[in-house]
C-alpha cells in the first residue's frame, strides 16, 4: 500500500499514519521515502484527507484482490432461486450493495458460491466452518455472532438484531393424539383429596341411613318389609347413596324423622357437589382444548415436558442446550447423505412434524420463519400449508447477525468492509433490502374465530370406563347363562333317571311307594325329584301301566 501525503502535512501526522498502519498490518514493513510510505503493495494508496483520518484509493500497480464469499443456498429469503431459476434473495442484494459502495477499493472483487458438499450438512454454520478451514474469506447470511463462532472467525459490526422465533400450529389445526392425561381429565375439576372426601361421604351416608332406618317400626303398616322406606340391608343402603349421587336411581325414602333430617342434609351436600363439578368440568374441558397442547415459550415447553423441533447443527439448537438444558428437542436432520434434502425440504419436514403432533413447537430463524408463514408455502390444502401455523410471541433466542471474515484477511480489508456494512445499516439500505424479500401482508386467508369444542379425546376416560364395565357385564351375563343351562341340563338328567327306575320296578311286578299310596289315597300324591316336590295323578299312572 502506498501512503501519499499532500503538501504541507506536518511530520507528526505522517508518524501518526505510520503508527496506525503498522498497528493494523503488523506483518509488513514501513519505509519512509520523503513524502511516501510504502506499506502493502497489494492493497492500494492511502491518502491523507485531514490531520486525523486517511482513506484508501486504488493504486495502478496494485494487484487484484478476490474475496471468496460463501453462503447457504436454498435458504429463503436469504438465497434461493426465483421462478426463472436465477438466484435471488437478501445475500445477492447485500453483496451488490457492498460492491457498489464508493468506499470499496476497485481492485477488491468478490466471488459468491454455496457451501461445499462436506459443509452443506451443517447448514449456515458450515459457512463459518469453511472460513475456519481457509476455504472462504467472507460469509454472508443469517450468521449469528456467538461465542462459538467468534472463536474461529472475525465479525463485522452487527447489521441486524433479530433472533429465532417459535412457530406452533394454530388451534383449529391441532390434532392431538390420545394421551394418558385424557383418561382422567374428567376428574381434573376436583382434587384427589376432594374426590376421596366425596366418596367417603357417600358411603358414610349409606351406613348412617341404614342405622337410622333398620329398626324403625310403623304402626300403620304391619308388613314392614314391603315398605319403600325399609332399609334392612347395609349394602342396599350404600347402593342407594351411590345412586342418589349419580342420579341413576331413586333416592332414599326414609320413614323416621331422623332419617329424613339426615337425608335432607345429604341431598344439600350432593346438590352443591354436583353443581360445582358440572360448572368446573365445563370450564376445564373447554379451556383445555385451547391451551393444553399449546407451547407458550421455551421455558413453558421445558416445564410441561413438550417437544420442540430444531434444525440439526444449528446455533439455535446449541443455544437452547445452555439456556434450557431439560428441554425435549427433536432435531430435524440436515444430513445430505441421507436423502439429499435441501433447505425447503427441511422446512417441509418440520411443518409435517408440527401438524402431526410429533413436535409442539419449531424454533427457526426469524426471517426464514416469517417468509414461510407469510407466503403460505404449500400447494395443497389449507390444513397442510404454512397458513395453518403461526408465530408464538416474540424472539425466543435473540441474536445479532454480522458478516464473518477469515482471520487471515488483512485488517485493513476487514475494516473497509465493516465501514461499508455500518454505512448500509445506518442509511437504511439493509432494511430496504430486507423488506423487499419479506411480504408486507400475509397471503394466507384470514383465520376464523376459533371456538374450542369437546371431542372424544377429552372424555376418553369416561368412554373407556363405560366400555370396561359394559364388557364386564357381557362376560357376567355369558357366565350366568352358561351356569343356568348347566343346572337345567343336570336337573333334566336326574329327572330322566328317576323315571327310568320307576318304570323298571313296575314292569318287574314289584311294589313301590307310589302304588301303596295310590291305594290309600286315590286323589293325589307327591313325587320328590332332586329335593323338589311335584304333584302327579296316581290313577293316570295306573292306567298307563295297564296299557303296557
Amino acid at each position: 500500500m502506498l501512503v501519499r501525503f499532500p503538501l504541507g502535512v506536518p511530520a507528526q501526522v505522517a508518524q501518526l499514519v505510520e503508527t496506525r498502519v503498522k498497528s493494523q498490518l503488523s506483518d509488513v514493513q514501513v519505509e519512509v521515502e520523503g513524502e511516501k510510505i510504502t506499506v502493502f503493495e497489494a492493497l492500494g494508496t492511502v491518502t491523507i484527507t485531514n490531520s486525523t483520518a486517511f482513506e484508501i484509493a486504488p493504486d495502478p500497480e496494485a494487484t487484484e484482490l478476490v474475496l471468496r464469499v460463501v453462503t447457504q443456498l436454498d435458504l429463503k429469503p436469504w438465497m434461493y432461486r426465483d421462478d426463472s431459476g436465477a438466484w435471488t434473495g437478501i445475500v445477492p442484494e447485500l453483496l451488490k450493495a457492498i460492491e457498489n459502495s464508493a468506499r470499496l477499493p476497485s481492485f477488491i472483487n468478490f466471488t459468491l458460491s454455496g457451501l461445499d458438499g462436506q459443509y452443506q450438512s451443517r447448514q449456515i454454520q458450515g459457512a463459518v466452518d469453511m472460513i475456519q478451514d481457509g476455504n472462504a474469506d467472507v460469509a454472508l447470511g443469517p450468521i449469528m455472532i456467538s461465542h462459538q463462532s467468534m472463536e474461529v472467525a472475525d465479525f463485522s459490526t452487527p447489521f441486524l438484531s433479530t433472533g429465532h422465533i417459535l412457530i406452533i400450529p394454530k388451534p383449529e389445526t391441532i390434532k392431538p393424539g390420545v394421551r394418558w392425561e385424557n383418561f382422567y381429565s374428567f376428574m381434573n375439576p376436583f382434587s384427589w383429596e376432594l374426590w376421596l372426601w366425596t366418596m367417603g361421604t357417600i358411603v358414610t351416608a349409606g351406613v348412617v341411613l341404614w342405622m337410622l332406618e333398620r329398626d324403625y317400626d310403623s304402626a300403620q303398616d304391619c308388613d314392614f318389609d314391603q315398605r319403600d322406606g325399609k332399609v334392612n340391608n347395609i349394602a342396599k343402603s350404600v347402593w342407594l347413596s351411590v345412586g342418589t349421587f349419580n342420579g341413576a336411581l331413586v333416592a332414599h325414602n326414609p320413614l323416621s324423622w331422623l332419617g329424613r333430617l339426615f337425608s335432607a342434609s345429604y341431598a344439600l351436600f350432593l346438590f352443591i357437589i354436583l353443581n360445582s363439578y358440572t360448572a368446573n368440568l365445563a370450564s376445564y374441558l373447554v379451556t383445555e382444548g385451547a391451551v393444553v397442547y399449546s407451547v407458550e415459550s421455551l421455558a413453558n415447553a421445558e416445564s410441561h415436558n413438550k417437544q420442540v423441533c430444531f434444525i440439526e447443527n444449528s446455533l439455535a439448537a446449541l443455544m437452547s442446550t445452555y439456556d434450557h438444558p431439560n428441554l425435549r428437542k427433536y432435531l430435524v436432520s440436515t444430513t445430505i447423505e441421507a436423502q439429499g434434502r435441501v433447505n425447503s425440504e427441511i422446512m417441509t419436514d418440520a411443518k409435517t412434524k408440527l401438524l402431526s403432533g410429533q413436535c409442539d413447537g419449531f424454533v427457526v430463524d426469524e426471517l426464514l420463519g416469517l417468509f414461510y408463514l407469510e407466503s403460505g408455502l404449500g400447494k395443497d390444502t389449507y390444513e397442510n400449508s404454512w397458513c395453518s401455523l403461526q408465530q408464538k410471541g416474540g424472539v425466543v433466542l435473540p441474536a445479532n447477525y454480522g458478516v464473518a471474515f477469515n482471520r487471515n484477511l488483512p485488517t485493513a480489508v476487514k475494516d473497509v468492509l465493516d465501514e461499508i456494512v455500518v454505512a448500509l445499516r445506518d442509511t437504511g439500505a439493509i432494511t430496504t433490502i430486507m423488506n423487499k424479500y419479506l411480504l408486507q401482508s400475509s397471503l394466507c386467508p384470514a383465520s376464523s374465530t376459533y371456538i374450542p369444542q369437546l371431542s372424544l379425546v377429552d372424555l376418553f376416560g369416561v368412554v373407556m370406563l363405560f366400555w370396561v364395565f359394559f364388557a364386564l357385564a357381557i362376560l357376567a351375563f355369558g357366565w350366568s347363562t352358561f351356569k343356568r343351562r348347566a343346572r337345567k341340563a343336570s336337573s333334566e338328567a336326574v329327572r330322566n333317571t328317576d323315571d327310568d327306575d320307576g318304570a323298571m320296578k313296575l314292569c318287574a311286578g314289584g311294589s313301590d311307594v307310589s302304588s301303596s299310596v295310590a291305594e290309600s289315597s286315590p286323589v293325589t300324591s307327591l313325587k320328590i325329584h332332586s329335593g323338589r316336590v311335584a304333584p302327579f295323578d296316581n290313577e293316570g299312572i295306573a292306567a298307563k301301566e295297564r296299557g303296557r
